[in-house]
């Protein structure tokens, strides 16, 4: 991603690392709970962090973030309201945390910064907007294939159960899709 300056994503990144505080995630650690107001942002360095809400009792997964991405719950964060969102590392996880103070003392002082941060709000939009025509346009097998696509590697990462969770089925139907989808693709 490239910005008015000439500086990239990472060049904007980067001007946070006197500032970030490196932590290392155990499996299923959580960073922030569903209720709790967020106050800082956090960026993958390696490993799989993802969102999900309590719909129920059930667990659904929103999104995945890993290597180099960005993460919060944003909405809690700039408006200091509770979180409808569990942030939690799906295996072994090393972040960079940021604190909301030092973002926001970014964000006043440079316009880079604050494309950067706009830039990555409209992308989380525009990842949700599909998301949601996804699951209303496209069959669970159809979500499947594109999830391969767009991020692969990810379906060996993460356990099974939060792929399912994520593309609104059950563990299962899951089992059911791959042992299709791998036939087709033998032929």
């Amino acid at each position: 991603m490239q910005f008015g300056s000439g500086e990239t994503m990472d060049d904007v990144w980067q001007s946070l690392r006197p500032h970030w505080t490196r932590v290392e995630l155990d499996r299923r650690r959580r960073l922030l709970e569903a209720g709790a107001i967020s106050r800082q942002l956090y960026v993958v360095e390696s490993g799989c962090l993802r969102l999900w809400y309590n719909a129920d009792g059930r667990d659904v997964t929103v999104q995945f973030f890993t290597d180099g991405m960005a993460v919060s719950s944003f909405e809690s964060l700039l408006k200091e309201v509770p979180s409808l969102f569990t942030i939690e590392a799906v295996v072994a996880t090393i972040v960079r945390v940021v604190d909301k103070d030092t973002l926001l003392n970014h964000w006043r002082m440079s316009p880079d910064f604050q494309r950067a941060l706009v830039d990555l709000l409209f992308g989380r939009l525009a990842d949700y907007q599909k998301l949601f025509l996804d699951r209303i346009a496209n069959s669970a097998q159809q979500r499947y294939v594109e999830l391969c696509e767009r991020a692969p590697g990810l379906v060996d990462r993460v356990p099974q159960h939060f792929i399912a969770s994520y593309l609104g089925i059950t563990p299962v139907s899951l089992s059911r899709i791959r042992k299709r989808v791998k036939a087709d693709n033998k032929r």
